[in-house]
């Protein structure tokens, strides 16, 4: 199939399918999993603004330790996943064999979100926020001096082990540190925090690349940075 076809595909199906899927999983949520702060009244709940939830968070020091995490992963794996291609080409890999594992990715990654959901309600966010970035970290140093295409596909599987974890662990994270009075100003925050780091993840390793830095010291440094950073997670608790 043309490129351009597939691009049109994807546009039909977010114009005319996840509209009304989305509608019609709020409508049952609504239905079945009420919040107890539903049934408060709306002119006595606190007001917040961006500001105030800033404030909050950079009082305590688990906001900064925690930052990296939030920092660095999707910066760092954006990066890998934009160069992708000519990573196989440097190694010799087939970039339609690599392209293909992306699959694999999203299907770790879903089934990574299910089991660490159940297990932040059995231990707690807390105690798993170092834990998140440990597979990632492997992940790049795989990538970085492995040859055999096996490596490729253990870098895409433990990339989808740390991407999946990452979204339920961070959120519960800032709803045990925090409540849930602010959670939508202090997700609106980390979130546009996620988002700038992961477009200036592909910049900076352009920039890099540029300069003449080998992929294999390239993600060797990535793998350093997120080992930092699951450092810095299990200093949360």
């Amino acid at each position: 199939m043309d490129w351009r076809l597939i691009w049109v595909a994807i546009a039909l199906l977010y114009a005319l399918v996840l509209p009304a899927a989305a509608d019609r999983l709020l409508r049952r949520a609504r239905f079945e999993t009420f919040v107890a702060a539903d049934f408060v009244d709306p002119a006595r709940r606190p007001r917040t603004s961006l500001l105030a939830a800033f404030r909050l968070m950079a009082s305590q020091r688990q906001f900064w330790w925690m930052l990296p995490v939030q920092v660095l992963l999707p910066m760092l794996m954006t990066a890998a996943f934009l160069y992708q291609a000519p990573i196989a080409l440097a190694k010799g890999w087939s970039t339609t064999f690599m392209a293909s594992l992306f699959t694999l990715f999203a299907l770790t990654r879903a089934l990574t979100s299910l089991v660490s959901g159940s297990r932040i309600d059995h231990s707690g966010a807390l105690k798993l926020a170092g834990w998140v970035a440990v597979p990632v970290t492997v992940a790049f140093l795989c990538l970085a001096w492995g040859t055999h295409p096996g490596f490729a596909v253990a870098f895409f599987v433990l990339s989808g082990c740390s991407a999946g974890a990452s979204g339920n662990v961070l959120t519960a994270v800032w709803a045990e540190l925090y409540g849930p009075e602010q959670l939508g100003a202090i997700k609106g925050l980390t979130g546009a925090v996620a988002v700038f780091s992961s477009a200036a993840g592909p910049a900076l390793t352009g920039l890099l690349v540029s300069a003449g830095v080998s992929y294999a010291v390239l993600l060797s440094g990535f793998a350093v940075a997120t080992g930092l950073a699951a450092w810095a997670g299990f200093r949360v608790r």
